[in-house]
């Protein structure tokens, strides 16, 4: 399908997700104009309307079928055509489809490639089916959803970092362990957010995950090169902390609802974007053909972006009313992070130029 097809979609989701960042920044307080659909579906946008199809689409271009490309195409339009009004039940029963297909697609690979990767790949998918499941069965409320698609980024991020940890070699010990704390991780989000034994397996589960990662991470040795790798080691670092952070958060999140919102957000902000910033060089040339440049600016996001996080949860549990200014500080971090690698592309392409 050349670059066109995949090009088009990142695009999309890209405003979507710029969509879905208002309505965050709005839910907040930042003072910025009411915007519906956005601000009411913050969640259920970033989640299963951008996450859930970047990664399907990352692995349609992989696989280069077309076939496969129906699943980011329908979570793309439905969550567009939610914002825009669509009747909810339409767009929630989009999100299971498409999700079935990234099942499906996921399955297909498993069967061609067998590997522990792949088979935790596959746990990935199948809980963003599950978060789409319930929130089609709950007409859009997204309570019990939530801990299946911090299960799906958690599995899907790690299952990609194992696959990267079998340059250093593994262990079937290393892979057992593995996928004990993925079983952990998966047994509390049966139970949901609010039921205290769910929650401190899945407290263990983000802990032991955290640990395994940080033990077994190839970003553990690329660290010590220069440029751009260690760069990228340095995002991965960052996101392994934070999924440790999400871990001791987990222990005390019954009770406050400043818990639970510090919990998604060191998942969905300091795990799964320093993982993006980290993988970014690498993924858009490949998923889009769209490249970027590196310059060790490029820090200065990243350290932005950890400086947000950090403010979010000491705000969370002291001072919610100044949530806000952490908001800011992730937009400007990720657009900084933007405009740098376009404008270290667009002087290569100046001083290569005829």
């Amino acid at each position: 399908m050349g670059s066109l097809v995949p090009r088009s979609l990142l695009a999309a989701t890209a405003t979507l997700a710029v969509a879905g960042l208002y309505g965050g920044l709005v839910r907040i307080g930042v003072p910025l104009p009411y915007w519906t659909g956005p601000t009411e579906l913050h969640g259920l946008v970033m989640m299963q309307g951008v996450f859930g199809t970047l990664v399907p689409l990352e692995r349609a271009v992989a696989l280069r079928s077309p076939l496969w490309f129906s699943g980011p195409i329908i979570s793309m339009l439905a969550t567009a055509g939610l914002l825009a009004g669509l009747p909810p039940g339409m767009g929630f029963f989009a999100y299971v489809i498409a999700a079935l297909i990234f099942v499906g697609m996921s399955s297909y690979v498993l069967r061609l490639q067998p590997t522990a990767f792949n088979i935790a790949l596959l746990l990935g998918a199948g809980a963003l089916l599950l978060a789409a499941v319930q929130v089609l069965v709950e007409d859009g409320a997204i309570a019990s959803a939530l801990p299946w698609w911090l299960a799906y980024l958690v599995l899907t991020i790690s299952g990609e970092r194992l696959e990267l940890s079998r340059l250093m070699g593994q262990s079937p010990l290393a892979v057992a362990v593995f996928f004990a704390a993925s079983a952990t991780l998966l047994l509390g989000c049966v139970g949901g957010l609010d039921n205290s034994w769910a929650m401190m397996s899945f407290a263990a589960g983000l802990l032991a995950m955290a640990a395994w990662l940080w033990r077994h991470d190839i970003a553990r040795h690329t660290i010590r090169m220069r440029g751009q790798t260690r760069f990228m080691a340095a995002a991965i670092l960052c996101g392994h902390g934070w999924l440790a952070v999400a871990g001791l958060l987990a222990f005390g999140v019954i009770p406050t609802a400043a818990g639970v919102d510090a919990l998604i957000h060191a998942i969905t902000i300091g795990f799964a974007m320093s993982m993006i910033l980290g993988h970014a060089l690498i993924i858009l040339p490949a998923v889009a053909n769209v490249r970027i440049g590196y310059t060790p600016w490029m820090f200065a996001p990243l350290a932005l972006l950890q400086l947000a996080m950090g403010w979010r949860i000491i705000a969370d549990w002291f001072v919610p009313d100044w949530r806000w200014p952490s908001g800011l500080l992730t937009v400007v971090a990720l657009a900084g992070f933007a405009a740098l690698g376009i404008g270290v592309r667009a002087r290569a392409r100046r001083r290569s130029a005829p």
